[in-house]
This record gives C-alpha cells, structure tokens and sequence, in this order.
C-alpha cells in the first residue's frame, strides 16, 4: 500500500484545511484564503478573478473567507492540474 508521498513533502507538516477564517489582504484588492491549496481573489473592474479555487469539499469555507463583492466571477485561473488546485472551480462555475 502507498502512504502517500504528500506527506513527506517539504512543509507537508503544515498542511491545514480551510477554515473559513477571514481572507488575508495581500493589498490592492487581493485576498488570500489559506487550505490544503491556498485560494485567492483578485478584485477588477470587471468583477472577481479567482486564482487557484482549492478542493472541493473547501469550497464553502473559501466563500466564507473572502470578501463579498459586488461584481460577479468574471473568471477562473487554475496554476496547476492537481486536484486540490481546481475542483472547487466546478462549483463556480454552476453558480456563475
């Protein structure tokens, strides 16, 4: 059986859930809400870009983390192929 080579990563022993704790300004409207896969939003003119959405089952701690806006998610960018990086994008999607 595989254990799971996540976990003897660099800085695995840090890897926390989301919470739903307040998004961290980064300045000039970008938040960063912590998890498995940090989630951020970049406020624009046009509306929210969500960077990176997290896991899934994060998603509604995400949403309670970062700021409310006014102008929806105008668009979604995923870093990377994992997971933990894009599943909560589905989500947004059906609900944009």
């Amino acid at each position: 059986m595989i254990g799971g080579i996540h976990r003897d990563r660099p800085g695995a022993t840090a890897l926390a859930a989301a919470t739903g704790e307040p998004a961290t300004s980064l300045g000039n409207d970008i938040w960063m809400s912590p998890g498995v896969s940090n989630a951020y939003a970049v406020g624009t003119d046009e509306g929210r870009v969500i960077i990176n959405a997290g896991l899934a089952l994060e998603g509604p701690f995400h949403r309670q983390a970062s700021p409310r806006s006014p102008a929806p998610t105008k668009a979604v960018v995923i870093s990377q192929g994992h997971p933990d990086h894009w599943a909560r994008q589905l989500r947004i999607t059906r609900q944009t």
